[in-house]
């Protein structure tokens, strides 16, 4: 399952973030909200990302995602899949923990969308849309270097 979302690339710079992921810049500390609608991927996710020292909240819509933001230290980072089964897809999921935690948490939207609507509305969120597969050594190095940045804003990282 995972493969589907994340596999080789035939972009010339995988082979350059392969040999980073080797050297693994730590995560640990680095809490993420995963919002998708798919139990599989939502595990095969987790299983990855604990695997990477992320500390994880897992939700399988925007409303569960905002309800565990309640609960929950806020992420530093959301990842949300686009189409989710309910009423909110993962640009909205996203717009609404954003207003729970009264700041932009950075964030990644997942999906296979061809829309250019779809791109536009990420863009306009300033959300980093990906499209898989998606590289496990760029995801992690993706996830870093926005550890690295939230840091340097001195947040609780």
């Amino acid at each position: 399952m995972i493969g589907s979302l994340f596999g080789e690339s035939n972009d010339p710079g995988s082979h350059r973030h392969s040999s980073l992921l080797k050297s693994k810049p730590k995560l640990d500390g680095l809490r993420l909200l995963v919002i998708d609608d798919s139990f599989l991927i939502r595990q095969a996710l987790a299983f990855l990302l604990k695997s990477w020292g992320c500390e994880l909240t897992l939700a399988s819509n925007a409303r569960i995602a905002c309800d565990q933001f309640q609960r929950d230290k806020a992420p530093h980072i959301i990842i949300s899949n686009f189409r989710l089964n309910d009423d909110c897809d993962g640009i909205n999921a996203i717009r609404l923990v954003r207003k729970l935690a009264g700041r932009k948490i950075p964030a990644f939207l997942m999906g296979k969308i061809e829309d250019d609507s779809v791109s536009k509305r990420a863009q306009s969120e300033d959300l980093f849309f990906l499209r898989p597969p998606l590289p496990l050594a760029k995801l992690h190095l993706m996830l870093w270097h926005m550890l690295q940045l939230e840091a340097s804003r001195g947040l609780d990282v």
